[in-house]
């Protein structure tokens, strides 16, 4: 199972809700690289590419697991 951290989430969840990466970073006080980083661990964590992906692999991220 893939464990985003508290902060991965909480970026996730407001990309997720179509802000920006600037947006995001002017609503938790956080650089724009920040926010960036955060969502590439995330995207690798979860197995997707694009932020189009997000949504659906926060509501079922077992879907975005390689086989074992």
């Amino acid at each position: 199972m893939t464990v985003l951290t508290r902060r991965e989430q909480e970026i996730c969840a407001l990309a997720a809700a179509g802000l920006s990466n600037i947006e995001i970073s002017a609503q938790l006080v956080l650089s724009v690289r920040t926010v960036e980083n955060h969502l590439q661990r995330a995207y690798e964590k979860l197995g997707i590419r694009q932020r189009g992906q997000l949504a659906d692999a926060l509501q079922h991220p077992e879907a975005n697991q390689p086989p074992d």
